[in-house]
């Protein structure tokens, strides 16, 4: 493989942390609690499922107000996290991934790569005991790397919610 390196430095806010970091995309988030609303509202409708909607509606509400609070959510970890509150420099080359922030520098080989994944415009590279590695794939592409990057997860990592094993 052609030797390259990359590097670029970010800062996280909640609101994209959260949103990079949950477990649906925003937009089928939106959908799938508007589905149920409607359901839930539908159900006030007839006798027999009044309770049902109620408890229904009353979910929906808790979903949408209640996960920044919870102890294990992507919001409270982003607030436990100091340093995801300062400027990360990630760095990405065909031998190793790397992220240096105000008082640390992680620098891990390709081989402990173990999840990788993409979502909403970033590369999103996790190592065990190592913090999560971000790449904006355009900035990736514009440095005419994102494939080489992609191939090297390919072989060293898997892909997020796929059923293949690491090897």
């Amino acid at each position: 493989m052609e030797s390259f390196s990359f590097e670029h430095t970010f800062k996280f806010d909640e609101e994209l942390y959260v949103q990079l970091n949950s477990l649906f995309a925003k937009k089928s988030k939106t959908v799938r609690l508007s589905l149920v609303a409607i359901a839930g509202i539908a159900c006030l409708f007839w006798a027999y499922s009044l309770l049902l909607g109620i408890i229904i509606l009353i979910l929906v509400t808790v979903s949408l107000f209640l996960p920044s609070f919870l102890p294990a959510t992507a919001a409270s970890n982003y607030r436990k996290m100091d340093y995801l509150h300062n400027d990360l420099t990630y760095g990405v080359n065909e031998q190793k991934l790397w992220v240096i922030g105000k008082d640390f520098n992680v620098e891990i080989g390709w081989q402990h790569a173990a999840v990788w994944d993409v979502r909403e415009g970033w590369l999103k590279i996790s190592a065990n005991n190592t913090p999560v590695l971000w790449f904006e794939i355009e900035k990736l592409k514009e440095a005419a790397i994102y494939d080489k990057v992609i191939e090297l997860c390919k072989k060293h990592a898997i892909r997020f919610n796929s059923f293949k094993k690491k090897a």
